[in-house]
């Protein structure tokens, strides 16, 4: 799958809404790769671990990669080194500070240490915020929003995250209208032809 179609296939998953910056870092060849132990360029190594495990915990790993596995969190330091303005990157920063203090007043922990369930505890407000500007057409793009936008696009524009995923079929072929799904093969949303 081109890039192009890849940006147009999370774009539908985000709700057709991609920030220019996310568009203009794919499009200049910033893409997700797995790597076993990157330096961060414009994070600190402890923002870096906090990205790492937001995004796991966005696209956890199942009978399919997670957001780990192929190398988002990296690809999430990237655009933000390369392609945020000074705005942008310091929502994000501020919304990992932001975090980080929650999790230690509500939980007495950082982020990182508090368990998986206290976790997600602390990131559905964030989610729903994020859910309720967008609802509203905001021009506000809070911290989670980013971080959700950057992790779909850097993971769904990976050939895994693309083509075993999404089960993205570049090829055309015909079409059934009345075929069960379980034997035309699987997620009606992921074929294309």
């Amino acid at each position: 799958m081109d890039r192009r179609k890849a940006i147009k296939l999370t774009s539908y998953y985000l709700g057709g809404v991609l920030s220019a910056p996310a568009i203009a870092g794919i499009l200049q060849g910033c893409k997700a790769e797995p790597q076993l132990n990157w330096q961060p360029q414009f994070f600190t190594p402890d923002q870096a671990n906090l990205v790492d495990q937001i995004a796991e915990l966005i696209l956890p790993k199942s009978d399919t990669p997670g957001a780990r596995d192929l190398g988002v969190p990296a690809f999430v330091d990237e655009l933000m080194a390369k392609c945020f303005g000074e705005k942008d990157q310091s929502t994000f920063t501020k919304g990992l500070q932001v975090l980080e203090a929650k999790a230690r007043q509500d939980f007495g922990e950082t982020f990182l240490e508090c368990s998986q369930e206290q976790q997600y505890q602390l990131l559905e407000p964030l989610n729903r915020e994020a859910a309720e500007l967008a609802r509203n057409r905001s021009a506000e793009k809070p911290f989670f929003s980013i971080m959700k936008e950057l992790t779909l696009l850097g993971y769904f524009t990976t050939e895994t995250g693309a083509s075993k995923v999404l089960q993205y079929h570049n090829l055309p072929g015909t079409y059934e209208g009345c075929a069960p799904l379980d034997e035309l093969g699987g997620k009606a949303w992921a074929t294309g032809g």
